[in-house]
């Protein structure tokens, strides 16, 4: 059937269309919420500003890279920071979720939120 065809019968009502829901609509409306993740809702208030500190330094780094922000570390791996407060890379490599490469290349931006945010 011809495109004008087909449009022609929905228009009168002889054809119905199904619509899925916009995916895109689905995210923007959890965008932004900080207590989207379970790993947050553990956290004591003092460990949840730490906690948003974090995941707001790591978006910017993701967007650096040009990488998703869960490449550079989970929420649960922020989270564990965010209550050990590691100061250097050898407590760093402490948290699970944290290697040798991630504590040389992250070490030193995380002590410092640590260290500004106590």
């Amino acid at each position: 059937m011809p495109d004008h065809a087909v449009a022609k019968s929905i228009f009168k009502g002889e054809q119905h269309v199904v619509l899925k829901a916009d995916p895109a609509a689905r995210r923007a409306k959890t965008r932004g919420r900080k207590s989207a993740s379970p790993a947050f809702a553990e956290l004591s208030t003092r460990d949840r500003e730490l906690f948003d500190l974090l995941r707001n330094w790591r978006v910017e780094i993701a967007k650096a890279k040009g990488v998703p922000p869960y490449v550079i570390f989970h929420d649960k791996t922020l989270a564990t920071i965010a209550a050990e407060r590691p100061l250097d890379q050898v407590e760093l490599l402490q948290i699970s979720g944290v290697g040798e490469k991630k504590a040389g290349r992250y070490g030193d931006d995380i002590a410092r939120i640590v260290q500004e945010a106590a």
